[in-house]
């Protein structure tokens, strides 16, 4: 995952000028940049807490919260293995290198804020306005995706089939889509 975001980073430089591309996205103060993506990924994670916390009473009464919270067990797993950036450094510390905690912080939060788009169809089946304008499906993408990713849709999916009789994998492609934009 990293490897993608760090491969997208090199193949965007290389399409912009070297003096370009350092003033659109990060200038000359790297810190500032990396603390806003600290600041954003607190915030949503925040709000995800809040939101955690609102859903699972709401499912209790649909005797979905264990599975709510083992979804969301299987989510954080996710995260977990979806951003970290140690499998790509040979005993070497990550936290050295800023550009590399920036995409961890910006890969954190991407992660966090679909996770609230899934909150919003769990409460009241709405999506986003682009995910019903979409032009293809695309159903295999899961297949990309570790393990600790196929648990989490397939957990999510299961309280969904439940509780808006969604077909599984009209769940799991919008799920997929929801989380394209971390496979950078």
């Amino acid at each position: 995952m990293l490897y993608k975001m760090i491969a997208m980073l090199f193949c965007s430089v290389l399409s912009f000028s070297a003096q370009s591309y350092v003033s659109i996205e990060f200038s000359d103060d790297f810190n500032s940049k990396l603390e806003q993506r600290k600041l954003d990924y607190k915030n949503g994670d925040v709000l995800l807490n809040q939101r955690y916390r609102e859903i699972l009473k709401y499912l209790k009464k649909y005797d979905l919260d264990n599975d709510f919270k083992e979804t969301q067990r299987s989510w954080l797993k996710y995260k977990a293995e979806a951003c970290n950036g140690e499998e790509f450094f040979d005993d070497s510390n990550v936290s050295s290198d800023i550009m590399t905690q920036y995409l961890i912080s910006d890969c954190m939060s991407w992660v966090t804020y679909a996770r609230l788009l899934e909150f919003d169809y769990i409460e009241s089946k709405k999506v986003e306005l682009a995910y019903t304008l979409r032009q293809e499906r695309a159903y295999s993408e899961s297949d990309y995706y570790k393990d600790s990713w196929k648990g989490y849709v397939s957990k999510s999916c299961n309280i969904n089939l439940i509780l808006h009789n969604e077909d599984v994998e009209h769940c799991a492609e919008r799920i997929n889509y929801y989380y394209r934009e971390v496979e950078l």
